[in-house]
């Protein structure tokens, strides 16, 4: 059996953590005020089927508004609160992952799960590959500058990470089209069908 390394139990830890956060924050102490509030009810879902997306503006929408923090975790990469930056951001997407099925789950019952997942797919399957590469190359920078200062100037290190940003940058792009795009189609059949 292939040992673990410290880096991916840690991704694994913040991220688990971090979605059992949200699961129970809204199980507990969010059901009431969400109810209040009407949110994901029935009607916004139905809401959704009825909307026209313009799908440049969405994309555009997603790019300044994810780009920034994916783009500051990349520069907190190079300092010394990279991998503390990188674990409250895995903990703050497993919090949301949460609080978003936790909401789904609260509102449809098992219907929920199948609406969560048209909800997240399918960019889902570009962002968790990207998230995971981008996480992993500022731990490991961070743990290379904790273990030697002499890593700060290692032209192959440096290589490897901007490499993996590249592979990370390409990733967030598609994960933006499929959510513009692909997204709306498939959440709207599934609400479409489902309620």
């Amino acid at each position: 059996m292939k040992k673990r390394s410290v880096k991916e139990i840690l991704i694994g830890v913040f991220f688990f953590c971090g979605f059992i956060g949200g699961i129970l924050f809204v199980n507990l102490w969010g059901n009431t005020h969400l109810k209040e509030q009407g949110l994901l009810d029935k009607s916004a879902l139905l809401w959704t089927t009825q909307t026209q997306i313009d799908t440049r503006s969405l994309f555009l929408y997603l790019l300044a508004h994810r780009g920034k923090g994916l783009l500051l975790l990349w520069l907190l990469g190079y300092t010394a609160v990279g991998m503390f930056a990188a674990s409250v951001f895995l903990a703050w997407l497993g919090f949301s992952a949460g609080v978003f099925a936790g909401l789904f789950v609260i509102r449809m019952h098992m219907m929920g799960v199948l609406i969560f997942l048209a909800a997240i797919l399918p960019q889902a399957l570009a962002y968790a590959p990207m998230v995971w590469i981008l996480v992993c190359a500022v731990y490991e920078k961070g743990m290379a500058r904790f273990r030697s200062r002499e890593a700060l100037g290692d032209l192959p290190a440096e290589k490897k990470y901007l490499r993996a940003m590249a592979v990370a940058a390409a990733l967030f792009i598609v994960g933006l089209i499929l959510e513009s795009s692909a997204n709306p189609w498939l959440l709207k059949q599934t609400v479409n069908y489902f309620l």
